[in-house]
C-alpha cells in the first residue's frame, strides 16, 4: 500500500495532469472562437457615406450563399477586392477603401461568410474561397471595370484566403498580402508560446477539428505559384502576431515580380496609424503600376 508520501506524489501527478489538460482545453476553446458566427448589421457610417459612389451591394458566392458588402465604381477601369480578417467585417478595410477610391479604383469590400451581413458558416477554407471567387465575378461583370485589371488586397486571414484563390484564378492580376501569416501552425505556436506547447497543441487541434488544412494550403507553400503576376507583401515593424521575420519569409518564398514593404512602427493591421503615413501611397502605387492605370 502507498504510504503518506507515496499518496502525496500520486496526488501531485494527478494535479499536474489536470492542470495540463485545462491548459489544452482552454486553448482549444479560445481558438475555436475563430469559427463562431459574427453576423450583425453593417450600416453605412458617416465616414463610409463620404466615399464617392459607395453603396451597399450583394452578390452570390460560388456556393450559392448571398454575400453583402460595399462597392464604389471604378473611374480608371481597375477594381480591387478587399478581404478582412478573423472576427471582422468590411468596416475594417474602410481606410483602404477610402484611399483606393480617391485614386480612381473601383473597390469592393465585403463580409466573409458568417460575418457581418453575409450568409454562410465560418470555415476559413472552401466557403471563404468561394465567396471571394463570387466577389471577382461581381466586379468583372461591371461595365465600369476592365476585367483584365483586377486586384485583391487581403488582410491577415483574409490574405490566406486570397492566396488560395489567386494561385488558381488568373483574374487576380495583382495581390497585396497585409499582415498575412505564412504558416498558421507557426503563428499559433508563437501566439500561445507563453503558455507552453500544450496550449499550442490545443489551439492547433481546434483548427484541425474545424476542418482547416495546416499543410500544403498555407501561403508559404502556395505563393510562388502567383508569378508572373504582381505581389506586394506588407508587414508591420511592431507586429507581434505576424512579425517582420514571418512577413519576410513569405516574401522570400515568392517569385518575381514581388515587393516587400515594412510599415514603420505599425502593429498588426494598424498601418494607417503609423507615422510617417507612407502605407496608403505605397498601396495605391503598387496597384496603379501592377494594373497599368493612372489616376483619373
Amino acid at each position: 500500500m502507498l504510504g503518506r508520501f507515496g499518496k502525496l506524489a500520486v496526488g501531485g501527478v494527478a494535479l499536474s495532469l489536470l492542470a495540463a489538460a485545462a491548459v489544452f482545453v482552454r486553448a482549444f476553446h479560445s481558438e475555436s472562437g475563430v469559427f463562431k458566427g459574427q453576423r450583425h448589421a453593417v450600416p453605412l457610417s458617416d465616414e463610409a457615406r463620404a466615399i464617392p459612389g459607395l453603396s451597399a451591394v450583394e452578390f452570390p458566392s460560388r456556393n450559392g450563399n448571398v454575400m453583402r458588402g460595399w462597392y464604389a465604381p471604378s473611374r480608371n477601369g481597375a477594381a480591387i477586392v478587399l478581404t478582412h480578417g478573423t472576427g471582422g467585417d468590411r468596416r475594417s478595410t474602410l481606410p483602404e477603401t477610402k484611399e483606393l477610391v480617391s485614386q480612381g479604383f473601383g473597390v469592393l469590400a465585403f463580409d466573409f461568410p458568417g460575418h457581418g451581413e453575409s450568409e454562410g458558416e465560418v470555415q476559413w477554407g472552401e466557403g471563404e474561397v468561394a465567396s471571394l471567387s463570387g466577389a471577382l465575378d461581381f466586379v468583372a461583370a461591371r461595365a465600369d471595370v476592365n476585367k483584365d485589371k483586377l486586384g485583391v488586397a487581403g488582410y491577415s486571414m483574409g490574405g490566406l484566403i486570397a492566396v488560395r484563390l489567386a494561385v488558381t484564378d488568373q483574374r487576380v492580376r495583382a495581390l497585396a498580402l497585409l499582415g498575412t501569416p505564412p504558416d498558421l501552425s507557426e503563428v499559433i505556436r508563437l501566439e500561445y508560446a507563453r503558455w507552453g506547447s500544450l496550449a499550442s497543441n490545443g489551439a492547433l487541434f481546434a483548427l484541425k477539428h474545424h476542418g482547416m488544412t495546416l499543410d500544403s494550403e498555407q501561403p508559404l507553400a502556395l505563393v510562388s505559384r502567383l508569378s508572373p503576376r504582381h505581389l506586394l507583401v506588407v508587414g508591420g515593424e511592431k507586429d507581434a502576431l505576424v512579425p517582420e521575420r514571418m512577413a519576410r519569409q513569405l516574401f522570400h518564398a515568392a517569385e518575381q515580380p514581388k515587393e516587400f514593404y515594412l510599415v514603420p512602427g505599425a502593429a498588426h493591421g494598424a498601418y494607417f496609424d503609423a507615422q510617417p503615413a507612407s502605407y496608403p501611397a505605397k498601396l495605391v502605387e503598387f496597384f496603379g503600376r501592377a494594373l497599368a492605370v493612372t489616376s483619373p
